[in-house]
């Protein structure tokens, strides 16, 4: 037994970081190992609330030899905060917590990891996994392999929110109940900033308390826990957990001379900032101000600043003042770095890497050149960057507390300096603002009225026109205002609107269409602030392209004809991921979209990275009309083209050629522009079956140019561990494309030209294995029209690919490697089943779960279901003695596998599991025990996110007889009478109903986090069947779902 104690808790933190934790953090980790975590942590910026993460993580370390149901510590830690940059930097320092307790050799950190290891149920699991969860993905590596496996997830509103609420954005419909379920029960959330994510934190109550009776009549253990973490919190709260004031005031100690450090901020009204031209003059007043903090000299006035961070409360500002410092500045004279929130995760990763190093608190570089860093909210919280000087626009009085915990963040330079500026037409007095509150008319479109009334209460404060905003010193001068006049300075934070049973009975509706469909985003951010996110990648090989090189200039003949299947397909054979996806407003797409019809270019984005209210005309369109339109990417049978703006939904991903351009409008990757030089004017020519060829000629410079922009295959290696090689003629040189292609066979790739092929391979030192054997496990994917090839290589040696989601729509394979036979899965699915149901304290449901997993496959016996097995060679199925519950070497793309299950007789929408549901109606032995016949039909039927409520109506003519003697199980059949009587797949199924009531018994989430560990447990399974081929280049995933799904949907 190892053995971790309270007490410990002060060796662990020191041995993470060097120095000993603070106060609040020792009293924090006591109560979370007692289970008793408070409800707010109040606590300073720069006060150190991230370290909540190792409380948490010390607190489960601690309770691992306690029986399941004494357990309190939370399995899954969410650290949740609304700005997409600060969850990159939480999710940096969650990584290196994991990293740090995987390799400890000794010492508490061992022990830490030791323990955590004790609920592992497989040996190759870490004993903790850091997840950053993002958007922008159909099929990426699924993130949640088990639920005994300690996690810490870092995440936005929008994502965690839409899981929790059965939406998932950017996640397959069939894939939202597990999501739902799994975060809601063993789940601790860490709402960072809370008060400006009331609505939220008021659904995840909600959601809490729809966990206990009598929502339900069966509840389960360790439901949601919710804890706010803020700065500023409201002003009455209960169960606060605060620092000492002692600790406070002593300057002697690390959080004591944070809060006592003087801040000093000049007021500058920009009076010429204002009318059309404001957002331009806003950026020039600015540019000067952040310029005249880097002037170096000895008169007392200046700064010397090295590390200045400028703040601006919309997008549109912030690229304004980025392009104004970009011009002014000589080269090398300035470092200049924008962040905004609409950038590529892989961009800003990039980003912050360098960006760390010069701006964390402690340890940091010394800087020669100036270092200025434009940004919006998105680093206002959490982030650590300490910076000596600060620009900021006026702001509510909360949000300049957290711009100014910036500036000088660990109260160690000597000198700063910090300017507040104000728009010349959002100066306004209290009278005239008070008229426009009682008009519902606002200065600002974020904030509303309350940044005007800010700066006005800043003025009546101000010593010669300047603010201390030293962390106790604002505190003290708050601390003088009655509740309202506080309310009235700061961010508005909105209700949201009741989460009500009648909402959630549609919600928890995900296997199918429902009308009316909630628009979750209101319960997220509330109704005056729904401005839901979309995902958009750029790629290179979605067009046909011709390289003629017979001028002086060679030009690219790109075809502009878009066939949806074709797009699909090519876009299929390397899914996009997070890393490679911009989160944008659905507004501001709207906006860009409606640009592409009217030929005007976007005016400033006004909006920000955080909710806001803007009001803007409305930028829907019936009917887009560019040459080249994006595909919105819902996996291979529902992927369509954009045509109208009413085809959008939040968490759709937009997958847009690169000629289309539009990132620079959208949001910010660095280094790269717009395709402004290339103008696109088609071509038509008739061709022989009567159709039309439409291209245009792009100067072949200007192509690659803008094919810069796609890094798709950098982010397929960094979410598959996997290199892969798109040999496209946007992509790679001609003659390497041409000796890539089918009839060159392996003798046209010369070792040179192999060698020259790997250039164009993103991170080639993690692939070494590839490049010391180029003809070996290698997974070929032709582009249609022998246009090149995808080669995809092994995952790196020694690292196992993540497992993957197997539950999104039309992604999941039958493909092994080798043939898996199916008694031999379905045993070992009951063994991962009954490890589980113990680590979660569901022994009440054990027989039920141990026949759920030996029967959920059953329905693959379908002698027609073997077949495609082989390739849809009914005679070999035939002959076989062993059924299988996967083959080898089948096809992956679509139209193989149409053509599989033609050829093997399998009728359209068939699903094996709602076979195994109707096999286990004759199999009475098998159910002798169960403790809830319901919720076993229920789990069989729903494994793979169909049955809720509605399965898929299959036209069944001539089902075959089914006997299970293969499996030693004689007495287990359904003749083709009985295949018909009792079908699983008819709309008149007991499915529907049978649904409803095991929901009314566990509760909406209840549900979904049972059928959670037979699905994980199931995906587990194969994934460990596919290990072995982790070093051969198998493409498998090991799940049986393509062939179905893919016919499912027509």
């Amino acid at each position: 037994m190892i053995e971790l104690k309270v007490g410990d808790f002060a060796e662990y933190f020191e041995s993470l970081y060097g120095f000993a934790p603070m106060g609040w953090q020792i009293e924090l980790a006591e109560l979370a190992c007692a289970g008793k975590w408070p409800g707010v942590i109040d606590v300073p910026t720069g006060g150190g609330k991230t370290a909540a993460i190792d409380v948490a993580v010390y607190a489960l370390a601690v309770q691992a030899g306690l029986p399941v149901s004494q357990r309190t510590a939370a399995m899954r830690t969410f650290l949740v905060v609304d700005r997409r940059t600060v969850v990159s930097d939480a999710y940096t320092r969650a990584a290196a917590l994991a990293e740090k307790l995987a390799n400890a050799r000794d010492g508490v950190l061992k022990r830490v990891a030791d323990a955590l290891r004790s609920y592992l149920p497989d040996e190759r699991l870490k004993p903790l996994n850091a997840v950053e969860l993002r958007g922008g993905i159909y099929r990426d590596p699924g993130w949640l392999k088990a639920l005994t496996q300690p996690m810490v997830v870092c995440s936005t509103v929008d994502q965690l929110g839409s899981r929790l609420l059965f939406r998932g954005y950017g996640v397959g419909q069939l894939s939202r109940s597990i999501q739902a379920g799994a975060l809601a029960y063993d789940t601790l959330v860490l709402l960072d900033e809370a008060h400006i994510s009331r609505p939220f934190a008021n659904t995840l109550n909600s959601i809490a308390s729809f966990q206990r009776p009598p929502w339900n009549s069966a509840a389960l253990a360790r439901p949601l826990t919710v804890v706010e973490m803020t700065a500023t919190p409201a002003i009455h709260t209960a169960n606060r957990l605060s620092v000492n004031d002692s600790e406070l005031i002593d300057g002697s100690t690390r959080i004591g001379r944070i809060v006592n450090t003087s801040k000093l901020a000049e007021l500058i009204l920009l009076e010429k900032a204002k009318g059309a031209r404001a957002i331009d003059r806003l950026a020039a007043g600015m540019e000067e101000l952040a310029v005249r903090l880097t002037a170096s000299g000895d008169d007392a006035d200046i700064r010397n600043c090295r590390r200045i961070g400028v703040f601006c409360n919309t997008i549109g500002a912030a690229k304004a003042v980025y392009e104004r410092l970009l011009d002014s500045s000589a080269e090398g004279q300035r470092r200049i770095q924008l962040l905004i929130g609409p950038m590529r995760p892989i961009d800003r990763e990039a980003q912050n890497s360098q960006l760390r190093e010069c701006l964390k608190t402690d340890g940091r570089q010394e800087l020669d050149t100036p270092l200025l860093v434009v940004a919006t909210q998105c680093i206002e919280v959490g982030a650590d960057y300490d910076f000596d000087g600060v620009v900021t626009e006026a702001a509510p009085v909360d949000s300049l507390v957290q711009r100014f915990g910036r500036l000088n963040r660990g109260g160690e330079w000597t000198h700063t300096g910090a300017y507040i500026v104000l728009r010349g037409d959002h100066e306004k007095d209290d009278g005239q603002l008070g008229a426009l509150d009682e008009a519902y008319k606002y200065v600002d479109p974020v904030y509303g009225n309350a940044a005007a009334r800010t700066w006005n209460w800043l003025k009546a404060n101000a010593d010669e026109g300047r603010v201390d905003f030293g962390i106790l010193e604002m505190k003290r001068q708050l601390g003088k205002l009655t509740v309202q006049q506080r309310e009235r300075i700061s961010s508005d934070s909105a209700d949201s609107p009741a989460l009500l049973p009648a909402h959630v009975n549609l919600l928890c509706q995900t296997s199918s269409l429902v009308w009316p469909e909630p628009r979750v985003s209101v319960w997220l951010h509330g109704p005056e602030r729904d401005d839901p996110m979309v995902m958009i990648c750029w790629r290179a090989d979605l067009q046909a392209v011709e390289l003629d090189s017979r001028g002086d200039i060679p030009i690219a003949r790109v075809s502009l004809n878009q066939e949806v299947a074709e797009l699909t397909h090519i876009v299929s054979l390397c899914p996009p991921s997070a890393y490679e996806c911009m989160s944008v407003s659905l507004r501001r797409v709207k906006v860009w979209l409606n640009s592409l019809q009217t030929g005007e270019k976007p005016g400033h984005d006004q909006s920000a990275d955080i909710p806001s209210s803007i009001e803007v005309a409305d930028d829907d369109f019936d009917d887009l009309q560019p040459l080249l339109k994006p595909l919105i990417w819902r996996g291979s049978d529902d992927s369509i083209l954009l045509e109208s703006a009413y085809q959008l939904r939040p968490g759709d991903t937009l997958v847009c050629p690169v000629l289309l351009g539009g990132w620079s409008s959208l949001g910010h990757i660095p280094g790269v522009e717009d395709p402004v030089n290339v103008a696109l004017v088609p071509e038509e020519t008739e061709l022989a079956d009567g159709r039309t060829r439409r291209i245009v000629n792009v100067p072949y410079d200007e192509l690659r140019r803008a094919s810069a922009v796609d890094c798709a295959s950098a982010a397929f290696f960094q979410s598959r561990r996997r290199p892969i090689i798109r040999c496209h003629a946007s992509l790679v040189d001609s003659d390497l494309l041409a000796c890539t292609k089918p009839e060159s066979g392996a003798a046209g790739l010369t070792a040179d030209k192999w060698a020259r092929l790997l250039g164009f391979l993103p991170m080639l030192e993690s692939c070494s294995d590839l490049v010391s054997c180029p003809y070996r496990n290698l997974e070929l994917n032709y582009y249609p029209g022998d246009r090149g090839v995808v080669i995809v290589g092994p995952a790196k040696k020694g690292e196992h690919a993540m497992i993957e989601d197997h539950t999104v729509d039309n992604f999941s394979k039958l493909d092994a490697g080798d043939p898996v036979e199916l008694g031999e899965h379905c045993r070992a699915v009951q063994k991962f089943v009954s490890q589980s149901v113990s680590a979660v304290g569901s022994e009440q449901l054990r027989q039920t779960f141990y026949v759920a997993a030996v029967v959920h496959d059953w329905g693959k016996a379908d002698e027609r279901f073997q077949a495609m097995l082989f390739g849809g060679d009914m005679f070999r199925a035939l002959s076989s003695k062993e059924l299988y519950a996967k083959s080898s070497g089948l096809k992956i793309d679509k139209l193989s596998n149409e053509y599989t299950r033609l050829r093997a007789g399998l009728p359209a929408r068939f699903r094996h599991e709602l076979l195994s549901a109707s096999l286990l109606e004759v199999a009475d032995d098998q159910r002798q025990g169960v403790e809830d016949e319901d919720l076993l039909y229920h789990l069989v039927a729903s494994h793979h996110g169909y049955a809720r409520p509605l399965a898929p109506v299959c036209i069944d003519e001539t089902p075959p007889t089914i006997v299970l003697d293969a499996m030693g199980l004689p007495n287990v059949q359904l003749t083709e009478g009985e295949r018909k009587k009792i079908s699983y797949h008819r709309l008149d199924s007991p499915i529907p109903a049978r649904f409803w009531r095991v929901n009314d018994h566990y509760g909406w989430w209840g549900l979904a986090y049972l059928e959670t560990i037979l699905r994980l447990a199931d995906q587990f399974v194969s994934w460990s069947e596919n290990q072995h081929l982790s070093s051969c280049g198998s493409s498998a995933s090991g799940d049986d779902s393509l062939l179905e799904e893919d016919v499912s949907n027509g």
